[in-house]
C-alpha cells in the first residue's frame, strides 16, 4: 500500500482536501519516500480563526510578512517557496474544537486549502491536505482511497 500511496501522492489531479483515513505514519513515510515536504500538526487546543493561523503560520514557518487573515494565508499557501518541494502533504489532526466552537472559521480554512490545491495542481506539484476529526458531522470530507 505504501508504495501505491506513494505513486499516487503524484497525482496533482486527485490531490486534495481530504478526510484522514490513513495511518498518519503511512502518509508520512510515502511523503518523505518522494522528497515531498510532511506537515502534521495536533489542533485539538484551536478554537477559532486566530488558533488556526497562529497554527498554520508556525508550523507552516510563514514568513514575517504573514497578515494573520484568509487572504494572507492564501498568499502564503499558494507561495511556499521557503518550503521549496516537489509536493505537500499537511495533516491537519484534531479538528473538532474548531468544528464544534467556530464551524464557520473550518468552512473558511476548508475552501483555502481546497483553492491552494487547484493553484498547485496547475504548476504541477502536488498539495494535498489530511482533516483529522472525531466526528465531522456535516464537513464530512472525502476519503482518500487507492
Amino acid at each position: 500500500m505504501t508504495a501505491d500511496l506513494s505513486a499516487m501522492l503524484h497525482d496533482t489531479g486527485r490531490a486534495g482536501v481530504y478526510g484522514l483515513s490513513l495511518p498518519t505514519s503511512m502518509l508520512a513515510a510515502a511523503a518523505r519516500h518522494e522528497g515531498f515536504r510532511y506537515i502534521e500538526m495536533d489542533l485539538a487546543e484551536v478554537s477559532d480563526k486566530q488558533g488556526l493561523l497562529d497554527t498554520l503560520a508556525r508550523r507552516l514557518e510563514f514568513p514575517e510578512w504573514f497578515g494573520d487573515n484568509w487572504d494572507a494565508l492564501e498568499d502564503c499557501l499558494m507561495d511556499l517557496s521557503w518550503l521549496d518541494a516537489p509536493g505537500y502533504v499537511i495533516v491537519l489532526r484534531d479538528c473538532d474544537e474548531l468544528i464544534e466552537q467556530n464551524p464557520d472559521d473550518f468552512i473558511v480554512a476548508i475552501e483555502v486549502f481546497d483553492g491552494a490545491a487547484a493553484f498547485w495542481h496547475e504548476t504541477g506539484h502536488p498539495f494535498w491536505v489530511f482533516v483529522g476529526c472525531a466526528d465531522p458531522g456535516e464537513f464530512e470530507l472525502p476519503l482518500l482511497s487507492a
